[in-house]
């Protein structure tokens, strides 16, 4: 017992010596040296204004689900452990929400809406909030997000999606993470007018995107263990397992398009990637197991009117993430849906390709005055 406390507490000491701070200012550094780089914008495309005011109302559905599974056992059968498999979720009505939004970025929050409308069954619901915080530059966009869902449900079966019919209080899942993405065609494509509406798109256009950054996954039971006691025989040196946390560096490749008429637009894009994935389960001891690479997609897309003073719209997030190790393999899949409608005053600007013909035509009526 002592030998396992010492090798918990090295473990922890080894965590702390990480430098976070370091990384995080690394990656604020390399923002605003790629920031730099942006190309001067094609006017004909991209419209630009200054924020007085931009604020966005939100009403959203969204949900997450998190499966695990064993996948090696030198006493039961694969078709066993296809039938060990567990799925945890959540379940919200409805999530209300509020964003700010600047001329370089904003915030925004979301928490649950309601227990006892839109719920005809009068589940117990789960407690919601997802804080986020962007910084958006022409070629390169920050965000930070953090996502908390305490008193989710669970269920044997191994399909992924189907009803989860079990509440748990001390049931409780965390997700937050930092990244970045570069936009390549960053004259023509606009990432603020398309996901964050602080811009206009007059022409439509598309791009290649890079998004990289870091994830935390984490999935855990308050004074408890995570697996229901009648599979936990299939889960060998994992049954005892109280928290599962997955740290993932990723880099995700792909497309972006804004496809605009007048002032309707509908803005869409699409990642797949992998990354460097570090899983850890918690139980008596700290097991860290070994790096792996897991399967990750991501999808967003938005459909609206960007007016002058007035937008709105719908909008569709989703992400899924499927990674395998040693003996366990889990499966992450998060959606939120929903719309918004926002309000702002603004002050356009114009391009310098504008203002100095706006010159050289002064300087020309000057002349012919002369």
């Amino acid at each position: 017992m002592n030998k396992n406390l010492h090798a918990k507490v090295s473990y922890l000491n080894s965590i702390k010596r990480i430098p976070y701070k370091k990384i995080i200012a690394l990656f604020f550094i390399f923002h605003f040296a790629l920031s730099a780089q942006a190309g001067e914008i094609d006017a004909a495309y991209i419209a630009r204004f200054k924020t007085k005011l931009n604020f966005k109302l939100l009403l959203n559905q969204n949900d997450f689900r998190y499966s695990t599974a064993p996948i090696s056992s030198v006493v039961y059968t694969k078709s066993d452990l296809k039938n060990a498999q567990l799925n945890y979720g959540s379940y919200i009505p409805f999530s209300a929400g509020f964003a700010f939004n600047f001329m370089f970025g904003g915030f925004g929050y979301d928490f649950r809406f309601t227990k006892k409308y839109f719920n005809p069954s009068n589940k117990e619901v789960t407690d919601f909030k997802d804080f986020k915080l962007n910084i958006l530059g022409r070629k390169v966009s920050f965000e930070g997000f953090y996502d908390s869902y305490k008193h989710n449900y669970y269920s044997r079966n191994t399909h992924f999606f189907q009803a989860i019919p079990n509440y748990d209080r001390d049931l409780n899942s965390r997700h937050w993470g930092l990244s970045m993405r570069i936009v390549t065609n960053d004259t023509r494509f606009s990432y603020k007018a398309a996901f964050a509406q602080t811009e206009f798109q007059k022409k439509s256009a598309a791009t290649f995107i890079i998004w990289y950054g870091f994830d935390q996954n984490k999935l855990s039971r308050s004074g408890g263990l995570l697996l229901d006691t009648a599979v936990t025989k299939y889960y060998d040196k994992l049954r005892f397992l109280s928290e599962l946390r997955q740290n993932l560096w990723f880099v995700m490749p792909g497309f972006a398009s804004n496809l605009v008429y007048q002032k309707f637009y509908f803005a869409s894009s699409f990642y797949v990637g992998t990354g460097a994935q570090f899983n850890r389960q918690y139980a008596d001891t700290i097991i860290s197991k070994k790096v792996n690479l897991p399967f990750l997609s991501r999808a967003r897309a938005s459909l609206g009117f960007n007016g002058k003073t007035v937008y709105t719209g719908l909008y569709a997030n989703v992400e899924y993430a499927r990674s395998s190790f040693q003996s366990l393999k889990t499966s992450y899949f998060n959606y939120k849906v929903g719309i918004f409608l926002g309000v702002r005053i603004i002050k356009q600007t114009k391009s310098r390709e504008e203002k100095m013909e706006e010159k050289r035509r002064l300087k020309e009526d000057k002349n012919r005055r002369a």
